[in-house]
């Protein structure tokens, strides 16, 4: 009996790295088409060709069902913020190496402690309390690069970071709903606010442009896709740790792409983020 689990559960982590590897290319892509487009069009981009393959194979019929929601507010708070966060790292990603703001948005998981306690009324023990503190303190080394903590880079890497938090604590408000409506709001929402701001930074893409967006909008679909049949096989508290690889993939997609590669205090940095994630999150599963 134990051998089908133990497959299960590492098929559902082969789903999860796989889907953080998606992600990346997404996210890699989004930083090539800064160069010619705006984030804030590159943002409509990967919110649009993510929203429209989603309506067409899903059909009538079943967007119907995906519209119903009971916490319609919630939705699209969470929706909104999940939007702000996608601008802020894409534009983020135009003025820092994909594997420094990538570093600097894995401090979410520690601020979702810190605002958990907050405005939720959680009970956050003294040991996530130091997780979070160490967090920063690597956040710090980090973004510190020579003694100009405020450049416009990491601090849009960190309002991603915290409009990301803000996200992950709506998806507790919304988590009676279907799975796949809380996909759908996610991209009808996003699409719907930055189809506000694009018509004044819209740049007519050529036809590379248009495809590298419209992949980027697919890999989006896929990714999440991977990463919900992940949790199908294994459960959270298995998963979890397995985001960090996303800096792997970054630290490779800057490599190859880009020619960049993170210094020392980069790494150092974002170690100590990793590590004091990774103790929350086992102080969460103790609890």
């Amino acid at each position: 009996t134990a051998q089908p689990e133990s497959r299960t559960l590492l098929f559902g982590i082969v789903l999860m790295v796989t889907g953080m590897a998606v992600l990346n290319g997404m996210d890699a892509i989004s930083k090539f088409l800064t160069a010619d487009h705006s984030g804030i069009q590159v943002a409509w981009a990967r919110y649009t060709f993510h929203l429209v393959p989603l309506v067409l194979f899903a059909g009538p019929a079943r967007v119907k069902r995906m519209v119903r929601t009971a916490d319609l507010r919630g939705q699209v708070l969470r929706s909104a913020a999940l939007a702000l966060s996608a601008v802020c790292i894409i534009l983020a990603f135009a003025l820092m190496p994909l594997a420094d703001a990538i570093a600097v948005s894995f401090i979410a998981p520690l601020l979702i402690v810190a605002l958990s306690a907050r405005y939720l009324g959680e009970r956050v023990g003294v040991h996530r309390w130091i997780a979070v503190l160490v967090g920063f303190g690597g956040m710090l080394v980090l973004v510190w690069p020579s003694g100009d903590v405020f450049e416009p880079g990491t601090l849009l890497a960190l309002a991603a970071a915290l409009f990301w938090a803000v996200g992950m604590m709506m998806t507790r408000h919304v988590r009676g709903d279907d799975p796949w409506s809380t996909l759908f709001y996610t991209a009808f929402i996003g699409t719907a606010l930055i189809s506000l701001a694009v018509p004044f930074f819209w740049t007519t893409p050529s036809m590379t442009g248009w495809a590298l967006m419209l992949a980027m909008g697919l890999l989006g679909g896929i990714a999440h896709t991977f990463i919900i049949h992940a949790f199908r096989h294994a459960g959270a508290s298995v998963l979890a740790p397995f985001n960090y690889t996303l800096l792997l993939w970054a630290v490779f997609y800057g490599w190859l792409l880009f020619g960049d590669l993170p210094g020392q205090r980069v790494m150092i940095g974002a170690a100590i983020i990793v590590a004091a994630g990774l103790y929350a999150w086992h102080r969460e599963r103790l609890k």
